[in-house]
């Protein structure tokens, strides 16, 4: 009688556990929560994200481990300090959560609380051992962290307490960068009164005046060249500032840099100079501005070479015709596709080549990653391109190349691109069925197309990071690129996942 009293009891006490639990996930009643230990810890996390007080003593009493890792919180003290839950916070740490655990996106608990602006939360984890300098992956740090969200109380309190204003890391090189890269101008004088480097360099955008141009904030570049940010400074992404503003077609924002100094001309590894990429990008207007002012219009560097070879690989057609108009040289050689007409048929930008054509293109031109223009747009599979360059007398069996001829290159693209199937029948090799094995097989205009149609499934895992760049503006193709050019020019943080 007594041990059927006693399991009388249990089943009680589980039943309301399992009633609580109910409450708080409806979509999972049917998981037994008392046969679960790590759905416990599970729910741990997420009741520590609702700030459910009861349910998380519960959960701890029944054995959830406090410090157990997830995949959407990390931990249940991440996931209560990025809601702002006071209390329950408290109750983690008593119940010897680890106030300094790491974990891949917000880096630590005081880097999730200080992200979010919650500071009450942030003086908890401080008093309780926080490390203030703690690094993490994303974020770099707490007051990086504090000032990519422009929460100037909780930027001043980590200073007051110890923070390293010059310290670098994360995908936004440090907090002066991320401050400016989000147009917070009162935490970038904060931080610059405060003794921040103005011209310290950083992983993924070189330096705060580069951030500032890239997301066109006028007021902040203002600020940082007033306060003596070198306006030709070199590195990041877009190699200086005027070209960040030229990528974006900031026009007013490049005028304010040309009227300060800026090298109309000056060149970068990545993307030759300002003039190239913003043809690129097809900004008609800033390439008008850029040329007026100075720029070369057959300058040659950068990935595409040259201007015209950057407008033809984007297909802007009336970018294009200006370059022309302008002097562009039309069989200009260089770059990753060699020559303009190549760049357009690989992208199969039909209007694109038959202006390039009527201006004095030469198809039969060798040279570049396809080797000539019909196997580049045979590569691609653009039919309508095909059809105009061998109207135009293009070689359909001139040799040379990764692939050989174009029937080759045509075979070798489809199978990404139309139907995948028939590597392994043709002796190329296995079907690449992953965005991974895509890149290694060197297959980087299908990688566009993936991420064109499929990027929420293709950015998980090593590829997470992929979102990053598409929350900061990248565009599909400017992501393959950067997927094309991994070896040299992917943000810190995402070097070690390729």
């Amino acid at each position: 009688m007594r041990q059927f009293f006693l399991l009388l009891i249990f089943n009680i006490e589980i039943a309301i556990d399992f009633s609580l639990t109910q409450a708080m996930f409806p979509r999972r009643t049917a998981i037994k929560i008392n046969a679960q230990k790590e759905y416990d810890s599970e729910a741990l996390q997420t009741a520590s994200a609702e700030g459910n007080e009861k349910l998380v003593q519960v959960l701890l009493d029944r054995g959830a481990e406090v410090n157990a890792q997830g995949e959407a919180y990390n931990n249940a003290l991440q996931a209560a300090s990025l809601r702002g839950h006071k209390k329950v916070v408290q109750i983690l740490l008593d119940r010897g959560a680890d106030v300094n655990a790491q974990s891949e996106h917000y880096g630590n608990a005081l880097q999730a609380a200080s992200w979010k602006g919650h500071e009450k939360v942030m003086q908890i984890l401080l008093d309780r051992g926080a490390e203030i300098n703690a690094q993490g992956e994303y974020h770099g740090n707490a007051l990086q962290a504090a000032s990519l969200n422009g929460h100037e109380k909780v930027m001043q309190v980590l200073l007051d307490r110890g923070a390293e204003i010059n310290a670098q890391g994360g995908f936004f090189g440090n907090a002066l960068q991320a401050a400016a890269l989000r147009g917070h101008k009162k935490v970038v004088q904060v931080l610059l009164n405060r003794g921040a480097e103005i011209n310290a360099q950083g992983e993924s955008f070189g330096n705060a005046l580069q951030a500032a141009s890239f997301n066109d904030h006028e007021e902040v570049i203002q600020v940082l060249l007033d306060r003596g940010a070198e306006v030709n400074a070199q590195g990041g992404h877009y190699g200086n500032a005027l070209q960040a503003a030229s990528r974006g077609g900031h026009e007013k924002v490049m005028q304010v840099l040309l009227d300060r100094g800026a090298e109309v001309n000056a060149q970068d590894r990545h993307f030759g100079n300002a003039l190239q990429t913003t043809s690129r990008k097809g900004h008609e207007k800033v390439m008008q501005v850029l040329l007026d002012r100075g720029a070369k219009v057959n300058a040659q560097g950068g990935h595409y070479g040259n201007a015209l070879q950057a407008a033809s690989r984007g297909g802007h057609e009336k970018v294009v015709q200006v370059l022309l108009d302008r002097g562009a040289e039309v069989n200009a050689q260089g770059g990753y596709h060699g020559n303009a007409l190549q760049a357009a048929a690989s992208e199969g930008h039909e209007k694109v080549t038959q202006v390039l054509l009527g201006r004095g293109a030469e198809v039969t031109a060798q040279g570049g990653d396809s080797s000539n223009v019909l196997q580049a747009a045979s590569a691609g599979g653009h039919k309508k391109v095909i059809r105009r360059l061998l109207d135009t007398e293009a070689e359909v069996n001139a040799q040379d190349g990764g692939y050989n001829n174009a029937l080759q290159a045509a075979s070798y693209a489809s199978p990404v691109i139309i139907a995948p199937t028939g590597y392994a029948e043709a002796g190329i090799g296995p079907t690449p069925t992953t965005l991974r094995a895509t890149i290694d097989q060197g297959y980087i205009g299908p990688v566009q197309k993936i991420l064109d149609r499929r990027f929420d499934t293709v950015a998980l895992a090593d590829f997470e990071w992929l979102r990053d760049l598409q929350e900061l503006g990248y565009a599909s193709e400017e992501i393959a690129e950067l997927l094309d050019l991994r070896d040299t020019i992917l943000p810190g943080s995402a070097l070690s996942h390729i």
